[in-house]
């Protein structure tokens, strides 16, 4: 089992870093008043599933009552939002107990507003057996309404002093260890992200020496950041502006990135939904190697997808 999997906090109490959070959290659970919808804000990794699937046993929440969706890797978001409207009003199988959506990356409705409109509809008139646990890196990209029918929860990055207490504490429990020099590369790497942390670690504990283990996360670093170019240019909101950016900071072998920029894009792939075209068109640009373009190749062919309509 993964490591971050393995150390999934069980309990509100244990989730680090999160303590405003939590207190509200359980004050709510203490005098049975919890809102019925919540919207959790906060970067990646740093407990929001965590602390929604925490509730669904807090809420008495059947197993089959729990429903959890990735609204990135929907198809078709008004007729998801539509089928939760359908079922909002049977029963759920604990009697007396609840249901519960959990909507990850709900910010991605924003690319059909009828989705989020749809959406505020039920968020009108919550059944009292009902919870909605919407989790958004992005805040802005959900509508206003929205957001004011929720009980707004910011979540924070988490500070590499407990980024590292945590590595400490984890790599103690598998009796094992790692240098300090690596420890500190893996907080750098997880820019705040307990579950980036826990992933890094899980890939490098097994490892015979330290220069194996630096080796590892430089290749985990390289790999990170041709999924985040992957992924600006696979999202049809992207500008160009942001690219070059993320361009500029590249210091790694553009031949490098090229690999696994096809490599996850490949996998969008096979994987279907609606971000399939684009994924392909990023198949074919980037085909060719770049050994002698170096990164004017990188320059180009990311321009080129991203002015080419697909």
């Amino acid at each position: 089992m993964e490591l971050y999997r393995k150390y999934r906090p069980k309990r509100l109490k244990d989730v680090l870093g999160q303590d405003a959070t939590v207190r509200v959290l359980e004050d709510l659970l203490k005098r049975c008043e919890m809102a019925h919808a919540l919207l959790l804000c906060g970067p990646s990794g740093v407990g929001k599933t965590t602390i929604a699937r925490i509730l669904k046993t807090k809420l008495n929440c059947a197993d089959l009552d729990f429903f959890e969706i990735n609204c990135a890797l929907v198809d078709g978001a008004i007729e998801t939002i539509r089928s939760i409207a359908d079922k909002l009003t049977l029963q759920s199988l604990n009697t007396g107990g609840s249901r519960i959506w959990l909507l990850d990356e709900v910010q991605s409705l924003s690319r059909a507003s009828f989705a989020q409109q749809a959406l505020l509809k039920m968020l009108e008139d919550v059944p009292n057996h009902v919870y909605f646990i919407l989790c958004t890196t992005d805040p802005s990209k959900i509508l206003t309404t929205i957001r004011t029918r929720c009980l707004q929860l910011k979540l924070a990055p988490l500070p590499e002093g407990m980024l590292a207490t945590l590595l400490s504490d984890v790599v103690a429990k598998e009796r094992a260890s790692i240098s300090e020099v690596v420890s500190d590369r893996i907080v750098q790497l997880a820019d705040g992200s307990a579950r980036q942390a826990l992933q890094s670690l899980h890939k490098v504990i097994g490892l015979e020496n330290e220069e194996a283990q630096l080796n590892t996360l430089q290749s985990l670093d390289t790999e990170k950041k041709a999924i985040d170019l992957c992924r600006l240019l696979i999202n049809p909101q992207t500008k160009w502006p942001q690219v070059a950016e993320l361009i500029k900071s590249l210091e790694e072998e553009p031949e490098t990135i090229r690999r696994s920029v096809l490599g996850y894009a490949g996998s969008v792939v096979l994987s279907g939904g609606k971000l399939v075209g684009r994924a392909y068109r990023i198949l074919t640009v980037f085909e060719a190697d770049w050994f002698a373009s170096g990164k004017a190749g990188l320059i180009r062919s990311c321009y080129e997808v991203f002015t080419t309509p697909h």
